[in-house]
């Protein structure tokens, strides 16, 4: 049981499936740095940000309630399809389709990350880009 707010984010660049066609894995690899760097400067210090997979991240937002949690991930989210990443000749940006689900009183921690999970897979459902609070 938690006294102060706790929200779980998941993260998951849109479109990823389609990489390994489209970019070498060190071309991947500069994608999903890129994206790294702007999810740690935009936790703050005692936030848990961690890359979950592939082309996925989460984190664990202590003190932040769904609603805070849902602004700070509509602002990543901004923040990410405005970054342009340069590979070779080519430059870009790419979006990302975020879940955000927030801890119940009385609710576990499978609870939370399921919430989070049915979360982002609305997200991709209505075609990424966006932001969807369990």
């Amino acid at each position: 049981e938690f006294d102060e707010p706790l929200t779980f984010v998941l993260f998951e660049i849109d479109g990823a499936f389609d990489f390994a066609s489209r970019f070498t894995q060190e071309d991947s690899d500069t994608i999903v740095l890129a994206i790294t760097r702007l999810l740690r400067f935009g936790a703050r210090p005692f936030d848990v940000i961690a890359r979950t997979g592939e082309y996925s991240f989460a984190g664990l937002l202590v003190r932040m309630t769904d609603e805070e949690a849902y602004l700070w991930s509509e602002k990543m989210r901004k923040m990410i399809v405005s970054e342009v990443i340069a590979i070779g000749k080519r430059s870009f940006s790419v979006t990302v389709s975020i879940g955000v689900s927030g801890a119940r009183r009385d609710g576990t921690v499978e609870e939370l990350i399921e919430g989070a999970e049915l979360a982002i897979e609305r997200a991709r459902e209505l075609g990424g880009n966006n932001v969807i609070v369990y």
